[in-house]
């Protein structure tokens, strides 16, 4: 069973101060949950700004409901950063009414719980300003819409790790070409101990010169090799069965 961060009860009071991102974000998770692509013409509703500044709240909201990281990037894309003014609300508590003000205070005494997250949303309607500003009628979009964007931008990032990936090996198989004949010397000499991890690390040497061998194109020589290591190294089965494990062996 999962526990609750900490952190994320603060969220409550966030929304009642306008800051609607949590709940954004929690219909993003719902939506995809009970519609997904079937519902072709569901609107998101108004996005929120600044959700490409989450608080530590917010994010471990996402990491606590398992958000699609794909789908928030691209949520975030309509969502216009706001900058947050301090907010000096202490003037207005002289406009409040003789009768409010009196009434604040023995809820106060009463020890009434949010009062003052009542009191700061009162003041923000005296001053015009008592949310976030939304704008619901901006360019919204389908849930399908962003579903087909996200799964577009999940291919685009693992097309992206998987080139990384690549050229990483390409780097280490260049760095091994250079001391294939050393590396040649390590196997044979880890061979000669006859011991379990000696065998291990010449097994595993032997895989990165395999992979060098079908980066350079010399696959055939190679399993030459191979094929003269398994006919002079017979008899020394600990060897043999990790090279049939490690596929090494053409049967």
């Amino acid at each position: 069973m999962k526990v609750i961060p900490d952190g994320m009860v603060s969220l409550r009071d966030k929304i009642l101060q306008g800051d609607y991102r949590c709940l954004y974000l929690a219909w993003l998770k719902a939506a995809t949950i009970y519609f997904g692509f079937e519902e072709e013409d569901l609107l998101e509703p108004p996005v929120p700004p600044n959700l490409s500044n989450l608080s530590a709240s917010l994010s471990s909201f996402i990491d606590f409901f398992e958000i699609d990281e794909d789908l928030i990037s691209v949520a975030t894309s309509a969502s216009d950063f706001q900058e947050e003014e301090e907010e000096e609300l202490e003037d207005l508590i002289a406009e409040l009414s003789e009768q409010e003000r009196n009434d604040l205070l023995i809820r106060l005494l009463k020890g009434e719980s949010h009062l003052a997250l009542q009191l700061t949303h009162r003041l923000r309607e005296l001053s015009g300003k008592n949310s976030i500003n939304i704008d619901s009628n901006t360019n919204r979009r389908t849930l399908s819409q962003l579903l087909r964007l996200a799964e577009e931008k999940n291919n685009q990032r693992l097309e992206e790790e998987r080139e990384l990936e690549r050229q990483a090996k390409i780097q280490k198989l260049e760095v091994l070409a250079k001391k294939k004949d050393k590396v040649w010397e390590q196997v044979f000499e880890a061979i000669s101990l006859k011991q379990a991890k000696p065998y291990d690390q010449a097994v595993a040497n032997l895989i990165d010169l395999r992979d060098l061998a079908e980066y350079q194109g010399k696959l055939e020589e190679f399993q030459a090799s191979i094929n003269q290591i398994q006919k002079d190294y017979s008899k020394r089965p600990g060897l043999i069965s990790r090279l049939k494990k490690a596929r090494l062996l053409n049967k």
